[in-house]
């Protein structure tokens, strides 16, 4: 067995707008997990219940000061991209999700239970505000 060498930590949604309570979550990430690579997924997907595009969602995020902290996937539950380049012997990998998302029929939990992965749930205090 493969020793863990890194801890990639993600943070799906899709943020209708990106907001403080957001921000508050990535840096409460950034304090819990420190040296790891943490990073906000979201995907270009408009609709009528998801207005923003990527484009427009990074602009938002960026004034927080995270823009290069925010990666477009095609879908964040799975944000292949990203973890497509990292070793999986070598990385631990986290979902960090809000209460919703963690709940039984989301996303996320689906595509972790087709994979016979638990999913992760974290919680922030700024999660709820």
């Amino acid at each position: 067995m493969a020793k863990i060498k890194k801890l990639l930590v993600l943070y799906p949604g899709r943020y209708q707008p990106f907001g403080k309570h957001h921000a508050a979550t990535y840096l409460g990430l950034q304090q819990q997990f420190p040296g790891a690579d943490i990073f906000i997924v979201t995907s270009d997907v408009t609709n009528e219940k998801s207005p923003f595009n990527f484009n427009e969602k990074k602009a938002i995020i960026s004034a927080y000061g995270l823009a290069s902290k925010v990666k477009k996937v095609k879908n964040p539950y799975q944000a292949l991209e990203v973890v497509s380049k990292y070793d999986p012997k070598t990385t631990a990998l986290i979902f960090a999700v809000g209460k919703k998302d963690a709940e039984k029929n989301s996303p996320l939990r689906r595509v972790h239970l087709r994979q016979r992965h638990l999913p992760y749930h974290y919680h922030d205090e700024h999660q709820n505000q």
